[in-house]
């Protein structure tokens, strides 16, 4: 070979390795571009090597799919969780216990809180030296009706997403850590249905920002490592720029719900539901900030379940209000005594447990007491007035007695039972010379895999969130039932007739 050829080669060798080398340099520059601009877009959100668990090890990367519903009741003194493998296994749903989390008896209830180290990572259980949150749920309620605005980092809505990102992790890890042997076959595809505080489907405020909040909860769950303070509010950014580019979640299915309705909804499907008993219903939900209420008539159409809700309302009377309304009357040294977001605080019976009978405040506690419970009968009782003359006034329920369902961790509470089984049916009796209320229970779901049968009525609403959000049901909102044009009077004595100012 000669000289000239031989240079001519080493000239191309040279030249291509140039290229090749110019070639790799722009590649990763762009490759270095592309994950800047991604971190500086995203975040500080996980890489893939980071993202915590969605599948078992052994799931398969395709192959059949096993539907995982996250029921999520997120309350506000206690948060529950019922998980639930709708199209697997007989619909099987099981309540995810909060084994070291809870200091409760119940493992069942987490109680609504959220503690933040002064490193900046949030935790579900208190430790040295934590700022503690509570009152999320309550707090975003009543900003929500003054008008949402952002107090900073640490507003309610971005407490909400790291209580409720920590929360549906654990859930998550429970359940792969626990179920392995019975879905470790199946490639799991996640959906979560959060609960809201609404009247129903119409109320687009509280939908919007329970969206907001639950979508962000999710992508902020997806990190392996700790939640830190300014999470949240990058989640919020995340979300609202994914809403913008229109990015989705892949197979991840997120729903809002009316609380309500979910607990319909599990009504339905339980073995009580008898189509020759009469459709018309009275919900009663007392729970720790709301008290929520609701005529529903539950039927059959077309062979699917279809609720009508007729009337609904949800008013601030839960029980921490009512605890709240008797602290009012207390100087301050005795406030500081009670916490009224304690899990495990029983709201006294007894007003003897706030004030002495001799103390000179006594007598203004037991108005106090009979003004809150006023306000519960008015929109009770302006809700039977509603539908017996408005929304379902030929139903037989009237003629005989109206069934009532009363639910929530408030039920066992005396000072509301003797609102219902008393004040109000007495009322009801006088007006209309029929049985009053016919109080029932709640049946608890023959598919629930429930330990302590007595608290099911704790879990309804997490227990009817767990159903596919598609298989729910057609709920008709209220603002779509017209009412049935009737003139009923109610009785003329002054004490018994229902309409007064004070009850419009």
């Amino acid at each position: 070979m000669s000289k000239q050829s031989s240079k001519r080669k080493r000239r191309f060798f040279t030249s291509t390795r140039k290229v090749l080398n110019a070639l790799i340099a722009l590649i990763s520059l762009w490759t270095f571009l592309c994950t800047f601009f991604k971190g500086k877009r995203n975040g500080p959100f996980p890489k893939d090597h980071e993202i915590a668990k969605t599948q078992f090890s052994v799931s398969p990367k395709t192959g059949i799919f096993c539907d995982v519903v996250v029921g999520l009741d997120f309350g506000t003194s206690c948060t529950k969780v019922v998980l639930r493998t709708p199209y697997l296994y007989n619909d099987r749903a099981f309540p995810v216990p909060f084994t070291g989390l809870t200091p409760l008896e119940n493992a069942y209830l987490l109680p609504s809180k959220l503690w933040l180290k002064t490193s900046g990572e949030f935790l579900l259980r208190e430790e040295i030296e934590c700022q503690c949150f509570n009152g999320i749920k309550l707090n975003l309620i009543e900003k929500c009706k003054e008008g949402l605005k952002d107090d900073g980092d640490l507003s309610s809505p971005k407490l909400a997403v790291a209580y409720l990102s920590l929360v549906l992790r654990f859930a998550r890890e429970w359940f792969l850590s626990t179920q392995k042997n019975i879905y470790g076959n199946f490639r799991l595809r996640w959906h979560a249905n959060l609960g809201v505080p609404a009247r129903d489907y119409d109320t687009e405020h509280f939908f919007n920002l329970y969206k907001r909040i639950l979508h962000s909860a999710w992508i902020l769950s997806l990190r392996s490592e700790g939640i830190r303070s300014p999470d949240p509010s990058n989640a919020f950014e995340q979300f609202d720029r994914n809403l913008m580019d229109g990015h989705t979640l892949g197979d991840v299915q997120l729903n809002v719900i009316p609380e309500v309705a979910a607990v319909l909804s599990g009504y339905a499907r339980s073995p009580l539901p008898d189509p020759e008993m009469p459709g018309l219903h009275l919900l009663v939900d007392i729970g720790a900030g709301t008290l929520d209420i609701c005529g529903f008539v539950l039927h059959q159409k077309e062979g699917d379940n279809r609720y009508s809700l007729l009337t609904t309302d949800v008013q601030l009377l839960g029980v921490i209000k009512l605890h709240e309304n008797r602290l009012s009357l207390l100087n301050e040294g005795m406030k500081k005594a009670w916490d009224p977001y304690d899990a495990e605080f029983l709201i006294p019976s007894d007003l003897r447990d706030y004030l002495p009978p001799t103390h000179k405040d006594w007598g203004k506690l037991h108005e106090a007491d009979k003004e809150f419970s006023g306000q519960c009968q008015r929109i009770i009782k302006k809700m039977l007035h509603d539908l017996r003359t408005k929304r379902d006034p030929y139903s037989s329920c009237w003629k005989n007695s109206l069934p009532v369902f009363i639910c929530g961790g408030g039920s066992n509470v005396p000072f509301y039972q003797e609102i219902v089984r008393r004040d109000v049916s007495i009322w009801l009796k006088k007006w209309l010379c029929n049985e009053g209320l016919d109080l029932r229970t709640l049946p608890r779901p023959e598919n629930l895999e429930l330990e302590l049968s007595d608290d099911y009525h704790r879990l309804a609403v997490a227990c009817g969130l767990s159903i596919p959000a598609d298989n729910i049901g057609r709920i008709d909102p209220t603002q779509k039932s017209e009412d049935i044009d009737i003139l009923i009077h109610p009785p003329p004595d002054l004490e018994s007739r229902y309409i007064s100012k004070d009850m419009v």
